[in-house]
């Protein structure tokens, strides 16, 4: 190593603690924050240089500029917001693909919902750290935060979501227009259950008003089946009545509504993998069936 070049003094004091070495005189300097592991990383070089933009990227950075939404073909992801000047504050992003994917949580149909700059629901994201079996293939059952379990997907017959290429969202219908937009995903070959015949879900984002934002999955199968669908936030959150939640954060408010095929009961379970605990709500048919549906409307209180 040329001697112009040493680790830096908090890596040191860190091994230090860590072997047991440090002697009660020395006082040891730490980065700021609760995760080592994040600080690491400012201890790296940029990779990702800045491109300058000449007139040729500019005129397709105007081209294919749209303020309404963003679609991205290859990936299967929606981006909508709404139009600028009007009373709409609720924004979402929601996506199909595949789950051979980089970095892959077994995910196909999950959204993220956000009202002013506040996430209210949906996909929480990856862990700040990584646990040393993340990536082995049993992680999604151990893991919930890479499974499907821990994302605002449903839950057929108590299967989650299938790892590999076989699993993909096939994109049934793309309608974009001003006042609103809708996705719509078949997820039949994210389930490796055999009683289900086919598993459709449908984004609707409307712009006018205040917004609603509405997740409606619909299923038939062989034989009657459980199904459920689940709510992910981080934020507060109550049961208003057997057909309503309601979402809080200290600026914001957001009801979910829940039309089903038939009577619905609700479970809650914490999910914590080094990374801010959040909240999976599942929303559940009391009863089998060989079809159903069940509906989410959110919308600002």
């Amino acid at each position: 190593m040329s001697n112009s070049l040493s680790p830096d003094k908090s890596i040191i004091d860190y091994c230090d603690q860590a072997l047991g070495i440090v002697s009660s005189k020395e006082q040891s300097t730490f980065p700021v924050g609760e995760n080592f592991s994040l600080q690491l990383l400012e201890f790296f070089p940029i990779q990702a240089w800045k491109i300058e933009k000449n007139d040729e990227i500019r005129q397709a950075l105007q081209d294919e500029s749209d303020l309404l939404r963003a679609y991205y073909n290859q990936a299967d992801v929606l981006i909508a917001r709404p139009a600028e000047g009007t009373s709409c504050r609720l924004a979402i992003s929601a996506k199909g693909g595949n789950n051979a994917e980089s970095h892959n949580h077994n995910d196909i149909g999950s959204y993220a919902v956000v009202l002013g700059d506040r996430t209210m629901a949906g996909d929480q994201g990856g862990p700040f750290s990584y646990p040393g079996d993340y990536f082995d293939s049993g992680a999604p059952e151990k893991y919930k935060i890479k499974g499907s379990f821990g994302h605002p997907v449903p839950l057929v017959d108590g299967v989650t979501q299938s790892t590999g290429i076989k699993a993909k969202g096939v994109v049934l219908k793309k309608e974009f227009t001003n006042e609103k937009d809708v996705f719509s995903i078949d997820l039949t070959s994210a389930y490796s259950t055999p009683n289900l015949d086919k598993l459709t879900r449908t984004f609707v984002y409307e712009r006018q008003g205040a917004g609603n934002f509405s997740v409606n999955d619909e299923f038939t199968a062989k034989v009657p089946i459980r199904f459920e669908t689940a709510v992910t936030t981080q934020t507060n959150w109550s049961i208003l009545d057997d057909t309503h939640l309601l979402l809080t954060t200290e600026t914001e408010q957001m009801v979910i509504s829940i039309e089903a095929s038939g009577a619905v009961k609700f479970t809650h379970e914490v999910i914590e993998v080094n990374s801010p605990a959040y909240t999976r709500i599942g929303i559940v048919l009391k009863d089998q069936a060989r079809t159903g549906y069940i509906r989410l409307s959110m919308s600002a209180k």
